[in-house]
């Protein structure tokens, strides 16, 4: 096993790059590279079951501007009972690093809405380190306060797996941190996203936030369950 990199120029449109074109960006990335190793959606439609991405943590040391070439690098870590960790760098073409993530996937039977154990599945894969892996997600602490904002899962939402998908959360963080946060020069610095219950069509999350100078956390609730935590540092 080896690292997968590929050299990507980022969409030119606005005047940032937004935390969902990270996201999509290391989604599409790995799907590269499990597709290179056959375990690709060819591989899962034949037995009615998906990736899907259980948490991520991400380490921002710089975002990339629009327009930018960079280099994209992702590598799976050892499997850990249902758990597939899977990390990622984000590079400039100075080898200078601007994000790394970790994040951990598990195998989804898309019929019975339930997770595969390796066995169930037939998927083997053979972690590697680097010594550039960054840490996996900690548990989001949970808000106490009363949800202050309903959002709902729409059409333009849902991904091939029938459900929200994962990058559409970014987009409601970006929502609730509101554009004079980013006009005003406001970055997130790390990130921490947990998904603890699948988001389906029409579905709606009720959203508790947590909010200080420097952090910001945000649980989205459905039918009174914790369906997913984001916190982020500033």
């Amino acid at each position: 096993m080896e690292v997968f990199s590929e050299i990507v120029t980022l969409g030119s449109e606005g005047d940032r790059v937004s935390l969902r074109d990270i996201f999509t960006l290391f989604q599409r990335v790995a799907g590269d590279h499990v597709d290179s190793l056959n375990l690709g959606r060819a591989y899962f439609d034949a037995i009615g079951a998906a990736w899907v991405l259980t948490s991520e943590h991400m380490v921002v040391t710089a975002m990339p501007a629009p327009g930018q070439t960079v280099k994209v690098s992702t590598w799976p870590g050892d499997t850990k009972f249902a758990l597939f960790p899977r990390y990622f760098l984000l590079e400039d073409l100075e080898g200078n690093e601007l994000i790394g993530a970790g994040s951990l996937w598990s195998i989804m039977d898309l019929k019975a809405r339930k997770i595969l154990y390796p066995e169930q599945s037939g998927v083997s894969v053979t972690g590697i380190v680097t010594g550039r892996e960054t840490p996996l997600a900690k548990t989001v602490r949970s808000v106490k306060s009363e949800p202050v904002l309903d959002m709902t899962v729409t059409a333009a939402d849902i991904d091939v797996n029938g459900h929200m998908n994962n990058a559409v959360y970014l987009d409601w963080l970006e929502q609730v941190l509101g554009g004079d946060f980013f006009a005003a020069g406001g970055a997130v610095k790390e990130l921490t996203i947990t998904y603890k219950k699948e988001l389906l069509l029409g579905d709606t999350a009720r959203i508790r936030i947590a909010r200080d100078e420097s952090a910001l956390t945000m649980q989205g609730l459905h039918e009174d369950k914790t369906a997913f935590s984001v916190a982020v540092a500033f």
